[in-house]
């Protein structure tokens, strides 16, 4: 809903249709709407009541250009920072597939390495990689065992 500059939240009438009030008002009272010289001849017999209408009409189609320039405007600040999205979005594509790529060279990284120790030290590293809670927590037990203060004996 666009405020009108009278302060009512009417739209305004369309480009198109002021136009045709024009072409109607002045089609009804047979004047030609041909211009001569700097406006349109409107004849001889037209009322003060026919020329306020006139004079209204083209106020309202100057509002009318106005808001389509505004229009304008505001479309091409629109285009603008759609523009600036789409290529942030093709920056960030292009940054996921980078780390994708990364990923998938490191994983066949680590899978290579992984195979060469098992192939080098065999089932000890492969109970390591299967059981690194249990191979870990009998050190763990042994570095808190010696980490805890000795019992006091009893005299």
């Amino acid at each position: 809903m666009i405020l009108v500059p009278d302060g009512s939240s009417n739209p305004p009438p369309s480009h198109d249709v002021a136009f045709e009030r024009l072409a109607r008002f002045l089609a009804r009272k047979d004047v030609d709407p041909a211009p001569r010289g700097k406006g349109i001849s409107i004849g001889a017999g037209i009322s003060d009541k026919e020329d306020s209408t006139i004079f209204y009409l083209k106020v309202e189609i100057r509002i009318i250009n106005q808001k389509l320039i505004e229009n304008d405007v505001f479309i091409g600040n629109i285009d603008v920072i759609v523009s600036e999205l789409e290529m942030e979005n093709i920056q960030k594509s292009k940054q996921i597939s980078d780390l994708q790529l990364n990923l998938g060279a490191l994983s066949a990284r680590y899978f290579d390495q992984k195979n060469k120790l098992i192939s080098e030290f065999g089932d000890k590293f492969k109970t390591l990689v299967a059981e690194p809670n249990a191979a870990g927590s009998s050190h763990c037990a042994h570095s808190q065992a010696a980490q805890d203060p000795p019992i006091d004996q009893p005299i």
